[in-house]
């Protein structure tokens, strides 16, 4: 079964970007669930998606769950209640 997936948008540019990817790597009740995936907006690769407004962004399923450095339980909250209405 393919584990679920937080993507967290960012950009070379961003002062608070690294701090919110070290936050959502180091919260152990994400890990425990699901994987984040860093997505630099400065890559060629990657696509911006059409209603980011800021960064960092965490998306899931294209979903917004969280705008800035998140704080490790609320957002583990929102992401098993997402999870859950996803079956």
């Amino acid at each position: 079964m393919k584990r679920p997936k937080l993507e967290v948008y960012v950009s070379d540019g961003c002062s608070i970007c690294s701090r919110a990817v070290r936050a959502l790597q180091d919260c152990e009740q994400i890990a425990a669930v699901a994987d984040v995936a860093v997505c630099n907006l400065d890559a060629p690769d990657v696509a911006r998606p059409p209603q980011l407004v800021a960064v960092p962004t965490v998306y899931y399923e294209g979903v917004v769950m969280a705008l800035g450095t998140p704080d490790c339980c609320e957002l583990a909250s929102r992401l098993a209640t997402a999870m859950a209405a996803a079956g």
